[in-house]
This record gives C-alpha cells, structure tokens and sequence, in this order.
C-alpha cells in the first residue's frame, strides 16, 4: 500500500513537472517569435487530462507574420500528449479556426475560415525530421469560396538547409470537393472534384528575421527553388497530372515550367463554346490539335501540355495567355540607379574629310558609251 502511495504521489510530481514545462515551453516559443517580428498573443493555457494525458488549452491563440504578410487565430486550441512520450502532440481546435493572407486576394476583408482542425506533430529529435499533419473541415472564404476538406503534411529537416540543392521543407497539400465561383468565368462549372500539390522547397533558409519579402528575397537570392513532385486537378471532364519546377524572378513573380498530362480536353473546349468564350472555329481547331497531340500516345485520349511562366507571361505551350502577377501583390521593386555615361577624357577624333563625285571620278577612265547596234532587214 505505501508502495502504492508512492508510486501516485511521484506520478503525479511528474505529471504537474511534464505539464509546467510544456506550458513554459509553449511561452518560450512565443518570445522567440516576437523577438523575430513575428505577433504571437494568447489570453491563457489551461491544464488538464491527469493522469494518463495532459490537455494544455489555449485560449485566444493568435500568430501574424511581419507585416500581416499572413495571419492565424482561433478562440480555443487544445493540444494534448502523453507524460511519458514528449515527442509527439495532437491538436484540436474547438472554435473555428481564421486566416489571411496577403498572396490571396479578398482575405483581409473576409478572412478564411475552417470549421474544425485536428493534427499531429513529431517533434524531431537527434536530426530526425519533424512531420506535422492536419485535416481541416469545412472552409469557407471570400467570393464564394467554400471546400469539404483540406488535408496538410509538411516534414521539415531538424537541421537548417544551407545551400540550393537541400530540401528545407516538404509538403503534400490535398483538397476535396471544392468551390470557387470566382476563380471562373460566367457559364462555367465552379466545382472543383479534388487537387493535389506534393512538394520540395529547395534552397538556404533565410534568417528569421525581417519582413517576409526580405525573407523570400533571401531565399531566391540563395538559388531557392520549389520542385513540384506531383500536382493533379479533377474539374468536370479536365484531368490534369504533372510535375515542374518554380522559382522567383527579381519583380517576385513567379518562374516556371511544368509538362502536364491533360485528358478531356475536348469535352472541356465544348464547354468553353457553350458558355460563349470560344466560336465553333477555335473549338475545331483545338479537337484537331488534340488528335495531332495524342499520336503516339498509349493513351489516345490524353496530350501532354508544357505550361510555362517567364518575364511575367503565362505560357501554354508557345502561346501566351496571361500576365503572372508578383506573388506579393502590389510588389514594385525599386528601379536600378541610373549609370552617368562616362566622361570624355579626350577629344574626340574629326570627321572623316568629304570627298566629291568629281575626286572620285578624277582619276578614272570614262565608261564607253555603247553603240547602238543595227537589226538587219527581213
């Protein structure tokens, strides 16, 4: 029995030890945020879960980049693990969850919002890598954006990239039934059935401080470069698989080059002349294309397509179809100074000395004038 006793009361040192320490933890983390211009703010952490679990409730959580580049908050988040296994978390949130982003256009008026959050996150340890999973449900967003379901995994190295080819970060974004009116023209179909985007970020990690175009810029100044492993769109009868790559420019638009294999295309220019943006020609001219395209292919329904961004210009193929915009919007980089020409240290030479017809016919002999000659008689 005293055994017994003893065993609870050290359990439950360790417990309130295990507890303290994270919620210390969670405290120290924040100060390092804002010591890196970043706004963390949270109301207070409750402590819960004994014995066999500890819930650390965080009331008002709120994190925003510097210069509210982007920005998350939610009223309660519940982060949970186990005395004995410090390595790895889950989260929850039990009020929905609001972002904003300067790169997606209407989110500071009419914030982004999920329903729920739920995740996981090892803690790497000796050079392990880190993994964080989410799974939000359901968004809703500005213009109309709504979505069932957004699943997130990103794995990050427990030691910094240093140089262009180490990976700083993974990801697999994965999103389910989404709707997107905006994002549309007029008489076209607004849901999309399912996207895929599974990613490396290469490149050195900027510093942690200065605003995030000082960040970025670092990045793409180091060689930075994003390697799309995988992406896949489901929209009506268009199915598009690919890979590419993306980097930055020095206007922070996006470069970049994909080869995409697309099916349906056909049914898809049908639908563009029914909703009135292409005439019948151009709807022939892209089935003919589509035909030229696919032979060869094992897959006579499927073409592949190479997308391209450069200087500011969206590609399909060597045609362009739009302007790319500077991933920060409203991004002018300042113009280059103005090189003074340089300055004469001597006089320049004269002219060359003018020389009349008459001197260049001086000296030579005169043309013969021809002579006519006679067209004798019939």
């Amino acid at each position: 029995m005293a055994f017994l006793t003893l065993a609870a009361v050290l359990w439950t040192g360790w417990w309130f030890y295990a507890g303290r320490f994270a919620i210390a933890s969670l405290q120290e983390w924040a100060e390092d945020q804002r010591a890196n211009g970043y706004d963390v703010t949270f109301a207070r952490v409750d402590m819960a879960g004994y014995p066999f679990r500890i819930d650390l409730t965080v009331q008002r959580f709120g994190i925003s980049a510097p210069g509210r580049f982007w920005a998350v908050s939610s009223d309660e988040t519940t982060v949970s693990f186990r005395p004995w296994n410090l390595n790895r978390y889950t989260l929850k949130t039990a009020a929905p969850v609001q972002m904003i982003a300067a790169a997606l256009p209407g989110t500071r008026q009419s914030p982004i919002v999920a329903g729920s959050v739920e995740g996981t996150f090892h803690h790497a340890r000796d050079g392990q890598t880190h993994v964080l999973e989410l799974v939000a449900k359901p968004i809703s967003g500005p213009l109309g954006l709504s979505v069932k379901e957004v699943g997130l995994i990103g794995e990050r190295p427990a030691r910094r990239a240093t140089d262009h080819e180490a990976t700083a970060l993974s990801g697999r974004l994965e999103l389910v039934d989404a709707t997107a009116p905006a994002l549309f023209p007029p008489g076209l179909p607004n849901r999309v059935t399912a996207a895929v985007l599974d990613f490396d970020v290469l490149g050195p990690e900027p510093g942690q401080h200065g605003s995030a175009l000082r960040r970025l810029s670092e990045w793409r100044d180091g060689g930075g470069s994003i390697e799309v492993r995988d992406i896949a769109l489901a929209w009506e009868d268009l199915n598009l698989r690919g890979e590419g790559t993306l980097a930055l420019d020095t206007e922070m638009r996006p470069i970049a080059a994909f080869a995409l294999d697309a099916s349906g295309v056909p049914q898809t220019a049908r639908r563009f002349q029914e909703a009135g943006l292409i005439d019948d020609r151009t709807r022939r001219y892209i089935e003919l294309g589509t035909g030229l395209l696919s032979l060869g292919r094992s897959n006579s329904a499927s073409i592949r397509v190479p997308i391209s961004a450069q200087d500011g210009v969206l590609y399909v193929g060597p045609v362009a179809v739009g302007e790319v915009q500077p991933l920060i919007p409203g991004y002018n980089p300042a113009p280059a100074a103005a090189v003074p020409p340089p300055k004469d240290d001597f006089a320049p030479p004269p002219p060359p000395p003018t020389v009349s017809e008459e001197t260049l016919g001086a000296d030579t002999p005169p043309r013969p004038v021809p002579v006519p000659v006679p067209v004798p008689s019939q």
